[in-house]
């Protein structure tokens, strides 16, 4: 496995404590937990080397393990809170899966479960440029109506 030579690492944040949707990561959309949403777009994605979940909450891990995720740590309290910015447990997942699987990784694609209408096209669509350059990092944005933000 590989794109285009590149080894691939997925990263699936999905603390525990959402203050505004109790459980929010292991509710389900269409039947399908949040994190099951985005362990299903990884299992169509043969180019990713390994798929693992960020977590700090007991039975979001066994949800992980439950659709197909690699939990081979648990996330520490200090980046799980909601201070806590994406970098920093970025940062920990990608140190820890390399410590884990005694290998680096080229690229690592964090995929929030908050978009369970994401597909596999749009990975594909993001990872391509940083696999073969010229980018050094890609993201989506979606545009979002003016009417869905508290401001």
């Amino acid at each position: 496995m590989s794109y285009e030579g590149r080894s691939i690492l997925a990263v699936v944040p999905a603390r525990g404590g959402s203050k505004g949707i109790p459980g929010k990561n292991i509710r389900t959309v269409g039947g399908i937990s949040l994190v099951g949403h985005a362990a299903r777009v990884l299992r169509e994605l043969p180019w990713v080397d390994a798929a693992v979940l960020s977590t700090d909450d007991e039975a979001i891990a066994a949800e992980g393990r439950r659709v197909g995720l690699d939990v081979p740590f648990m996330r520490p309290d200090r980046l799980a809170t909601d201070e806590c910015d994406s970098t920093s447990m970025w940062q920990h997942a990608w140190i820890e899966s390399e410590r884990h699987y005694g290998r680096t990784f080229d690229i690592s694609v964090l995929l929030q479960p908050t978009s369970p209408l994401r597909e596999p096209a749009h990975v594909e669509a993001t990872v391509r440029p940083v696999a073969l350059g010229p980018a050094t990092s890609a993201c989506t944005i979606t545009p979002t109506p003016g009417h869905y933000t508290p401001f």
